[in-house]
């Protein structure tokens, strides 16, 4: 029988937050594996899954629930909710991966995620998304760059793949090989050929390092804009002064209050760690669209690192803490959701007609929550942001 995750209600938030500081010295690696058997979303790099791993109660003083059970209430019948698929996407608004676990460091984003990005000629940042100028960045929008398969190799190398379209018939996968160890950056004989740069992420200013020119070249041929190029996220940037997020250096001091210190690692993404959906939240958003005689929609478009099934739709929205395996969360924030969900993942090709944010706004549009302590925002909410809080295993798995 597989074991349950389990989440503490934002209803218990005093107790909860006492369990917080408990768990606070707890460190080292830990392992979330999606379920066998679970219900895999459809697309492309599905991966075999293995038995999801037990959890423990770390914390003595704090009253535990399963996911989506309400303090003092049965569990639901039915399957025990579980991890039903893990994903990372290697390269920002790229096609990326299914895997079967991953392994999770206290306070740090999802290993590999969102570590490469493509920017042009001005050091802009290149998005799925149709161009958005309230965001002020003046970023280049290619919509099909979401058919581009981007995943890691045994090895740590890069792989980027066009998908099977007659369009790009003669455009052969591109292999990057792994970056040097951090480490050993500074004494590296190829150090001083490295290219360090800044670019330009949505207001701020990210910290990079330029990729073979090979990959950019290979971009262009696909997508047809010029001047392009590859970067990665500078492994010597931390949060302790590099960070272009200013709010998630603020929610990291808010919420692990002395441990200002601790060097966190900066992925490019949008500026939460890692993403959580449940897939009852999906579900129900295709019920709305059925009725409205309305395409559904895959999980693709919502670009999840964990999807977890057996409970009710959006009951992520009122967790404070939950346990994926041996993993403990802290939920961060709301997702509030870009155009990226108005790009069909498979076909790299926008909505003719923008009526999924209609659809959404209908029942998900929601002003900032002031108990994320200012660091939500007004918006459609689909999914929350959560961050590593401890990392343990038992199961001999290290």
């Amino acid at each position: 029988m597989l074991p349950r995750m389990r989440t503490l209600s934002r209803r218990r938030a005093a107790t909860a937050a006492a369990s917080v500081a408990l768990l606070g010295a707890a460190g080292g690696l830990g392992l979330v594996r999606a379920a066998a058997g679970a219900r895999q979303p459809s697309g492309r790099g599905a991966a075999s899954t293995a038995a999801a791993t037990g959890g423990r109660n770390a914390s003595s003083s704090a009253e535990t629930t399963s996911i989506g059970q309400q303090p003092g209430t049965e569990a639901p019948a039915g399957d025990p909710p579980r991890v039903a698929s893990i994903h990372r996407f290697p390269v920002k608004s790229c096609g990326g991966e299914q895997v079967a676990a991953v392994q999770c460091r206290r306070l740090q984003p999802l290993p590999g995620d969102r570590r490469y990005m493509w920017v042009d000629a001005e050091h802009k940042f290149i998005t799925q998304r149709p161009r958005e100028p309230r965001q002020g960045n003046g970023g280049l929008g290619v919509p099909a760059m979401a058919t581009i398969h981007a995943s890691y190799q045994p090895n740590g190398a890069l792989r980027l793949a066009a998908p099977p379209h007659p369009q790009y018939f003669g455009l052969e996968p591109l292999e990057l090989p792994p970056p040097p160890p951090p480490t050993k950056l500074s004494v590296s004989a190829s150090a001083s050929a490295i290219r360090r740069m800044t670019c330009t992420l949505f207001s701020g200013e990210a910290k990079v390092t330029e990729e073979h020119a090979s990959a950019g070249q290979w971009f262009s041929t696909f997508s047809g804009v010029g001047g392009v190029q590859l970067v990665r996220s500078d492994e010597s940037a931390t949060t302790l002064g590099d960070d272009w997020r200013e709010s998630r250096t603020a929610f990291q001091s808010a919420a692990f209050p002395g441990e200002e210190a601790s060097a966190r690692e900066i992925p490019l993404d949008d500026g939460g760690t890692i993403l959580l959906v449940s897939s009852a939240a999906l579900e129900e958003l295709n019920a709305k669209l059925t009725e409205k005689s309305m395409p559904t929609v895959s999980m693709e478009r919502f670009r999840p690192n964990f999807v977890v099934e057996g409970v009710a739709a959006h009951a992520e929205d009122d967790w404070l803490e939950l346990q994926l395996g041996e993993v403990r969360f802290r939920v961060e924030r709301p997702c509030t959701r870009c155009s990226t969900v108005l790009v069909d993942q498979a076909s790299g090709k926008p909505d003719d007609v923008n009526w999924l944010s209609k659809v959404l706004a209908r029942y998900r549009l929601s002003r900032a929550d002031p108990k994320y302590g200012g660091f939500d925002g007004q918006g459609t909410k689909f999914g929350v942001y959560i961050t590593p809080l401890n990392s343990v295993c038992t199961n001999g798995l290290f």
